[in-house]
């Protein structure tokens, strides 16, 4: 495997070479190869179910975490464009990259979730979604958080 592999064939070589070794740890969360590949999976099939297409734009505002790495993998799995958001932007500051991205969805996680929904208020009612709860969180990506 040179420098041209994809991403995808990246993470299937670590998969089959080192499915129990720990991938990521966060001090929190700890995920082998394995898992880090199911939840990539899981979260590239949400990202179908929530119309989201090759080409598309999504956002994030999250801590550092495994979720931002499965937000990552999975977006570059799917042709999709990650606009990494710092959370300590202000509401105003976030919305404005929301807008000027064209992103159709914003991942965040619990701690930061009011200020990321207050900054997709601003931009007309971006659907916003918790990285970590996505089985929780589909379908209600229709419902009205403004």
């Amino acid at each position: 495997m040179g420098i041209q592999a994809s991403p995808s064939k990246l993470l299937q070589a670590s998969v089959s070479k080192n499915p129990e070794t720990i991938a990521l740890d966060d001090g929190t969360n700890c995920l082998t190869w394995a898992d880090l590949d199911n939840a990539v999976t899981r979260m590239r099939r949400f990202l179908t179910k929530a119309g989201i297409e090759r080409g598309d734009r999504i956002a994030c505002v999250l801590g550092n975490s495994t979720d931002v790495f499965i937000v990552l993998l999975a977006t570059l799995h799917s042709g999709l464009t990650l606009v990494p958001i710092n959370w300590h932007l202000t509401r105003e500051e976030i919305s404005y990259i929301l807008d000027d991205s064209g992103s159709r969805l914003l991942f965040t996680d619990e701690e930061r979730f009011d200020l990321a929904t207050e900054a997709a208020c601003l931009t007309g009612g971006l659907p916003v979604v918790q990285a970590s709860n996505i089985e929780e969180t589909f379908p209600p990506l229709e419902d009205e958080v403004c």
